[in-house]
């Protein structure tokens, strides 16, 4: 059975998980940048020694 990573990498064959840039509209971004507007993106880093 697959389960969300929240802790670690996320392993394919154990985990769910959703292509990131298929959440991003890069038209709106491209928008954003050209009006000079701020956007964040956030990144969760994990180090493992797996």
């Amino acid at each position: 059975m697959k389960t969300f990573s929240t802790a670690g990498p996320v392993k394919q064959n154990k985990h769910y998980n959703i292509a990131p840039l298929s959440r991003w509209d890069t038209d709106e971004i491209y928008r954003l940048i050209e009006e000079e507007r701020y956007f964040v993106t956030r990144v969760s880093v994990v180090l493992c020694n797996c």
